[in-house]
């Protein structure tokens, strides 16, 4: 299927992306025709609703899915448990809770999630990356291992 909508180009060059990166000012049901879904665990154990992250479907990795949400709301979920964020993403499908799983660091290493000293982490996906732990949701945004 040719796809044409601005939001899902976006989507396709840039990955998943939340509503406010996209060039679309909402998502319309030819989007969803396209493959357009969105990423929205029920947060309400956080306080708030989190921000959402649209992907298509077909094209775009759980982790990779997952890591830009963490992202998005990295100053929502810092002080979160990663056995809660955890559990939060796989309430969506097993296959998120597994990316989170992935994405994030064990208890006891430092992330945007915890609080501690920054350690070295290598990308789960590819062996081109190894940096800060803090930076490993970041680079799997932008990953293609």
């Amino acid at each position: 299927m040719k796809r044409s909508q601005p939001n899902v180009e976006y989507l396709q060059e840039h990955g998943p992306a939340t509503l406010s990166e996209l060039p679309g000012e909402q998502i319309t049901t030819h989007n969803k025709m396209e493959g357009v879904t969105t990423f929205d665990p029920h947060t309400g154990a956080f306080g708030s609703q989190s921000t959402q992250v649209y992907y298509l479907f077909e094209d775009h990795d759980p982790a990779v899915i997952v890591a830009r949400w963490l992202e998005a709301n990295e100053a929502q979920l810092e002080d979160t448990p990663r056995r809660i964020i955890v559990r939060t993403a796989g309430s969506v499908a097993d296959e998120f809770g597994d990316a989170a799983r992935e994405v994030l660091p064990e208890e006891g290493e430092d992330s945007p999630f915890s609080h501690g000293e920054i350690t070295e982490a290598e990308c789960p996906r590819c062996e081109d990356w190894s940096g800060p732990s803090n930076r490993l949701a970041k680079h799997l945004t932008e990953c293609e291992g």
